[in-house]
């Protein structure tokens, strides 16, 4: 898919984008070797040792484990699941760039503000569907931040607003966090939004943005999200306003009202995959000592927390806390504390939250607050913020606190007792699919062992028995299964480590091309893309010779900025690293004899000419002996038919024939060359 953008432009973006800080706003990275490599887990699979790597002089990055890499456009098309054109967008506006306008026309929506017709659209219609507008992650993002400054705004200045401001104020918050958390309100004004956006969004750019709903009753009418409520804007890890939760002012609205409501998911927001105050909090939980996360229940209590200066504090968002939190926060730290209200629903909270989690390669913790402290923000009213920070360090191992759960609740004391407190707690070792194998599972068994005195063989038959009751009564899910496969990205063996001997031949030229591009066009002259065997070295093959085709070098940073499937982005990120480690660029140093380390069969065959480029300057011997694998492995495979022809061809009665002598003289030939002699 093309963005209708040029390359020098796309390149120009590449250029202003420094990697490292790029990534390092969503992972940790540490530098080694004097700068020229950054490590840190990587984001894109379940990684325990660093094996995340970036370099910067070279603007790429890749994963040794999960073998995903590439630039700054493939880091955000994966990481914010984004396409190309989005990625562009995106980037350009960090590096402070205005986006030129695109090199083919697009048709404009018929509102004021409104999004070019293209791929998709936030109504779900397919792709490529007539007149669907497409609104942009971007856009999205340059809704939300105008409304939480429209909120912002209303909150501090209109009359409207005084129950709002008596409500924070009541509640302790102070100006200073106000402002530092952007809180607004939105009055009790249906049109409120689309009247100040008149001009500014088209009526879909609000939609899409959930900031306001479509009428159910008038087709052109809209309805609010957020109807007289206090406004606590919701923001990414990187700052970007994504969400907005709404309270209800005490003593107003209905009866049914809830008393707290957040945005529907939206492209950019994903109630599950998101934790309330982590821009605000991403550098304090680095700092922490150890490092550390402290989760609590709402945005309401996070931001009391840091108003108290406990700014490693972050919030979940109505939901409970999944797998996909702890994923977002392990990439900053090693143990996340999980803080409970003290009442019965808190404490079950604790208790149904621990499955999931066993596997997490996480310090876990729970904190459980004293009788009489029913959330964070009334404990730290009678208590300050010392009180709270001594209960985050003595909070308890996560097992150790659900074991302590389940013994009050059974006791040890009868056989049926610690029996039933073992299946209790290899109940929940079960829901952590992931953890089965493990050496963390081992080591949990091994401690129940112990602690309920019971063999450790007996406590694995019970698990096993568990797990396979749990595996029968779940669904096997085969549609889900199947729409899955087809949305992944197509396979490339080659990034696995899956390579034959004519892989290797073929990657060879390849990486020749990527660390001096300037003999792409003598290769064009000598190898033809239908010399590729593997069809992704092929396809990188091809697209490097189109570049060459139209007047561009098809260097590395060329490639990649060109290049918009993630798949060749990858091989072309391997094969670069591949480059360095062999030591290419020194391979092709100029009057470089032939050594035991390069790779040369039959190069004795070669004539002089095919040393010497079209302009007379000489050929790297590197070059010029693997440019003669490749096209010689070609010659050898068209004159394996005459071999099997020649035996058919010959009559055992009468001798050879003179289509079968003619085909034994074209083999002769072909060996001579071979063998290097005259034929």
């Amino acid at each position: 898919m093309s963005t209708g953008h040029s390359p020098d432009f796309k390149e120009l973006v590449r250029s202003r984008t420094n990697l490292v800080d790029l990534i390092g706003e969503n992972v940790a990275l540490k530098g080694q070797r004097g700068g020229t490599d950054f490590v840190g887990l990587c984001p894109f699979h379940e990684d325990h040792n660093p094996s995340f790597h970036v370099y910067p002089d070279r603007g790429t990055y890749r994963c040794w484990v999960c073998n995903e890499g590439g630039d700054c456009f493939s880091f955000a098309m994966k990481y914010e699941g984004v396409e190309f054109r989005e990625a562009l967008e995106m980037l350009a506006k960090r590096a402070g760039l205005e986006m030129p306008r695109p090199q083919r026309p697009d048709r404009p929506f018929g509102e004021a503000g409104g999004a070019p017709v293209g791929r998709g659209g936030p109504s779900g219609s397919p792709a490529g569907s007539p007149g669907v507008p497409v609104i942009s992650k971007n856009e999205l993002y340059e809704v939300l931040a105008w409304a939480q400054g429209v909120f912002h705004d209303c909150l501090l200045k209109s009359p409207a607003a005084a129950p709002a401001r008596e409500y924070l104020l009541g509640r302790g918050f102070t100006q200073e966090t106000i402002e530092r958390f952007k809180l607004g309100y939105h009055p009790a004004d249906w049109n409120f939004i689309p009247r100040l956006a008149n001009g500014k969004f088209s009526r879909l750019q609000l939609i899409a943005s959930t900031v306001v709903g479509a009428s159910r009753d008038n087709a052109d009418g809209y309805y609010s999200h957020f109807f007289d409520r206090v406004i606590f804007p919701i923001h990414d890890e990187r700052g970007r306003t994504v969400a907005f939760g709404g309270r209800i002012i005490p003593g107003r609205g209905r009866p049914e009202d809830a008393k707290y409501k957040n945005s529907n998911d939206s492209p950019v927001f994903h109630k599950s995959r998101l934790v309330f105050g982590l821009h605000a909090a991403r550098d304090a939980i680095r700092k922490s000592d150890p490092p550390t996360a402290v989760v609590v229940e709402g945005y309401a209590d996070c931001i009391m927390c840091h108003q108290h200066g406990l700014t490693n504090v972050v919030g979940t968002l109505g939901t409970a806390l999944a797998e996909s939190h702890v994923d977002l926060l392990k990439r900053f730290v090693r143990r996340v504390v999980l803080v409970f209200d003290a009442d019965g629903a808190g404490k079950a909270a604790a208790e149904r939250a621990l499955g999931k989690f066993l596997a997490q390669d996480v310090d876990l913790r729970v904190l459980t607050l004293p009788e009489g402290s029913k959330d964070p923000d009334e404990f730290l009213q009678k208590f300050g913020a010392d009180a709270f920070r001594e209960l985050v360090k003595s909070a308890t191992d996560v097992l150790d606190y659900k074991l302590a759960r389940v013994v009050a609740r059974h006791g040890l004391e009868t056989a049926g007792g610690r029996e039933a407190v073992l299946q209790e707690m290899l109940e929940t070792v079960a829901e952590g699919r992931e953890l089965a194998g493990t050496p963390r599972e081992d080591r949990i068994l091994q401690w129940l062992s112990q602690r309920l005195l019971t063999k450790e063989e007996t406590v694995r038959r019970t698990l096993q028995k568990l797990r396979s009751d749990r595996e029968r009564r779940v669904s096997a899910r085969p549609v889900q299964a199947e729409a899955q496969k087809r949305s992944e990205p197509r396979r490339i063996d080659f990034l696995l480590g899956k390579r034959t001997r004519h892989d290797l031949l073929e990657s060879e030229l390849l990486e020749i091309l990527l660390t001096a591009p300037e003999w792409t066009d003598e290769v064009r002259r000598r190898v033809s893309v239908d010399d590729f065997h593997n069809e992704h070295l092929r396809d990188l093959a091809q697209f490097c010779f189109d570049l060459a085709e139209e007047g561009e070098v098809p260097s590395l940073d060329r490639v990649l900025s060109t290049l918009e499937d993630p798949g060749l982005k990858q091989l072309a990120v391997l094969l670069d690293e591949m480059a360095r480690k062999k030591g290419v660029l020194d391979l092709l140093a100029p009057g470089r004899p032939q050594s035991a380390g390069v790779r040369g069969p039959h190069t004795s065959g070669t004539n002089s000419s095919s040393h010497v480029a079209a302009n007379g300057q000489p050929l790297p011997l590197f070059l010029t002996q693997t440019i003669h694998q490749l096209t010689w492995r070609q010659q050898e495979q068209r004159h394996e038919k005459p071999r099997h022809e020649v035996a058919q061809l010959t009559n055992p009665s009468s001798g050879l024939d003179d289509e079968a002598k003619a085909l034994l003289k074209r083999m002769q030939d072909h060996h001579s060359k071979r063998a290097g002699r005259p034929g």
